[in-house]
């Protein structure tokens, strides 16, 4: 499997919601730093009321908004 989308990309989910950044987008082991086979998880952040929210989300989930 292969990212849909790239570190920077603004997507949201495919069910409505606010627009969140992609920020990784492969999968990295955490000792080795070697790159693993993607698994479809992309993590995203998003700020809402000067607060910073960070979450993993299915790349099936969402959809791109803006590209970076």
């Amino acid at each position: 499997m292969e990212p849909k989308f790239k570190i920077g990309d603004v997507v949201e989910l495919n069910s409505g919601g606010p627009q969140m950044t992609i920020t990784v987008a492969e999968n990295i082991h955490a000792v080795t730093r070697k790159k693993l086979p993607f698994k479809g998880i992309v993590t995203t952040v998003w700020f809402e009321d000067n607060s910073k929210f960070e979450s993993k989300f299915p790349q099936d989930a969402l959809s791109l908004t803006k590209e970076n």
